[in-house]
């Protein structure tokens, strides 16, 4: 094997690698956001049932919130979609560089029909995407800020 072989080899290897990585970093931190979620929900769910047990809150309290946690299912909702997306786009990379990885390890073809298709392979894109980022990070804040006004409304009535 050629010394641009064995490089570009090493070279998809580690790139392999690299990417796999990243994709299983994601679907862990899927675990990681429902957890944290979870819990926070049931914070703010059990917190307002222990400090106020006896209040007898107006509909409209509780119709705001039933939104602020509809936001916040939401916010998780666009959370765990954007996990996955970056998930498979870091599969996808993985799986790219395994098999130019693969190509340029194989001793049937020369150094330039190696390189030929190596650059026939698909090019992919260079990001993921912010849109659901912006929108999950819109939702929070909106509902981040209904959470103060809750617990102002709480806590001076």
């Amino acid at each position: 094997m050629s010394d641009l072989s064995s490089r570009n080899q090493a070279i998809f290897r580690e790139a392999s690698f690299y990417w796999n990585s990243q994709a299983n970093s994601s679907l862990a931190e899927i675990n990681r956001q429902l957890l944290t979620l979870s819990v926070a929900l049931i914070t703010i769910s059990g917190s307002a049932l222990v400090v106020f047990p006896h209040a007898k809150f107006e509909v409209s309290f509780k119709v705001f919130i039933a939104i602020t946690w509809f936001l916040l299912a939401v916010t998780v909702a666009l959370g765990l979609v954007q996990t996955y997306i970056d998930a498979h786009f870091f599969r996808s990379y993985s799986l790219n560089a395994q098999e130019k990885e693969r190509i340029w390890s194989s001793d049937k073809m020369s150094d330039i029909e190696k390189y030929e298709k190596v650059t026939q392979i698909s090019s992919l894109p260079k990001s993921t995407g912010e849109v659901l980022l912006i929108f999950q990070s819109s939702i929070f804040f909106a509902a981040f800020i209904m959470q103060l006004v809750l617990a102002t409304i709480l806590l001076f009535s």
